[in-house]
């Protein structure tokens, strides 16, 4: 149940922003396509991944899930 909210909270927070990402890869995957986007989350944001790309969902709570959804959003956008 918690990590169904915290997904259904990061996906409306990413489709807000227009986001490429798709929010059900990230959901069903709970991870990252690119290590340059786990060292930019870590380097600009303080978002600590596993250097596989997995992110614990249950981390996110209402009120850190703009902040998260603005670094996932920006990490895909500027890291290829």
């Amino acid at each position: 149940m918690v990590i169904n909210l915290g997904n259904e909270r990061v996906k409306l927070a990413l489709l807000e922003r227009n986001s490429t990402l798709n929010g059900d890869l990230l959901i069903s995957f709970f991870s990252f396509s690119t290590v340059k986007q786990v060292e930019f989350l870590a380097k600009n944001y303080h978002i600590y991944l596993l250097n596989s790309g997995r992110i614990n969902i249950c981390g996110i709570t209402t009120h850190n899930v703009e902040y998260v959804a603005k670094a996932i959003h920006e990490a895909v956008t500027t890291c290829t």
